[in-house]
């Protein structure tokens, strides 16, 4: 992810803007996301699939495919399974923003939304930051208590699961937003001074 957010700022990633189909009927929409990095010569292309309430349904949010080509020939080299790459990809795209722009002494996170993203950006996190306090929150408590007690076990770190979002925030030094929630989740003056926030959804 680093290298690739390098070409990007490079400028030899050809990243044309990514083309979106909404479903309202459904409360949908799939994302079609080309790329081609010059530097490290990789062609490819995700296809995300966005929908709210599959949760309903035991299912992912988002569901990707990736297709990788050649960049020589065009021929597809591989197809597959996004959803896990695309959970992988955005934690370690919110452990390059934290490598750089948080404190290097950072040590507490609170996570706001424990599903696929609330678990891959903490896995991520631990990867740069000396993490060791964790606060969990999630408006499904027993999701919540889940991540706890499943993440504790993942990255042998403290986890709380917290009911009050106020009280984690003001004594976390990163603050990981992983929601579709369409209601605010964070009100600025619960930042404590030079606390990272990493917004994803």
């Amino acid at each position: 992810m680093e290298d690739s957010y390098r070409e990007l700022g490079l400028n030899t990633a050809i990243v044309p803007p990514r083309i979106r189909v909404d479903m309202e009927r459904y409360n949908a929409n799939m994302l079609v996301m080309p790329a081609y990095l010059t530097g490290m010569d990789a062609l490819g292309t995700k296809l995300v699939t966005i929908h709210s309430e599959n949760s309903k349904f035991n299912l992912p949010t988002v569901i990707g495919t990736i297709i990788l080509n050649n960049p020589k020939t065009g021929v597809p080299m591989a197809i597959l399974d996004g959803t896990y790459i695309t959970a992988m990809r955005t934690g370690a795209a919110g452990a390059v923003a934290a490598k750089y722009l948080s404190r290097e002494d950072s040590s507490s996170v609170t996570i706001i939304g424990t599903g696929v993203q609330g678990r891959s950006q903490l896995m991520a996190l631990r990867e740069v930051r000396p993490i060791e306090r964790v606060f969990a929150f999630d408006a499904d408590k027993k999701r919540c208590q889940e991540h706890a007690n499943e993440m504790k076990k993942r990255v042998r770190v403290e986890i709380t699961s917290v009911d009050n979002v106020e009280n984690a925030v003001r004594r976390s030094d990163i603050v990981v937003t992983a929601t579709s929630s369409s209601d605010p989740v964070l009100k600025g003056d619960w930042i404590p001074e030079g606390c990272h926030i990493t917004g994803i959804g």
